[in-house]
């Protein structure tokens, strides 16, 4: 299923704050990192590295200045933070993101009512 999102949202119209955690999260899911968020923290891994980090350390990290507009509206950026905070994982192949969610240990197939509510939810 393949969802196009209309309305775009504007850079500017993004707090600060989250331009930096946004900007952190496309950088690492470009290195091949799932990003999950975990209570205050974030767990980042690869097939090699494992990083636990909060977010008041990412916002140290980048000074607004050098974070530049990211190449994907900020609509999909909001999108993508949003499903952190809810407990989803993310992870980038190619140029899809594969979010997913532990449901008692078991693969689930969901229903497209269950995709029309989780983007409703989540935009």
């Amino acid at each position: 299923m393949e969802i196009n999102i209309e309305k775009k949202q504007a850079w500017n119209d993004i707090s600060d704050e989250d331009k930096k955690t946004n900007y952190f999260i496309y950088d690492y899911l470009d290195k091949s990192y799932k990003i999950k968020k975990q209570g205050t923290v974030y767990l980042l891994k690869n097939k090699t590295s494992k990083i636990i980090i909060d977010e008041t350390t990412i916002h140290k990290m980048y000074k607004l200045s050098t974070i530049q507009s990211l190449s994907t509206n900020a609509y999909i950026s909001n999108f993508l933070l949003k499903s952190l905070r809810n407990k989803w994982t993310i992870e980038k192949k190619q140029d899809d993101y594969i979010l997913t969610k532990k449901h008692r240990g078991k693969k689930e197939y969901f229903s497209t009512s269950y995709l029309t509510c989780f983007m409703e939810n989540n935009f």
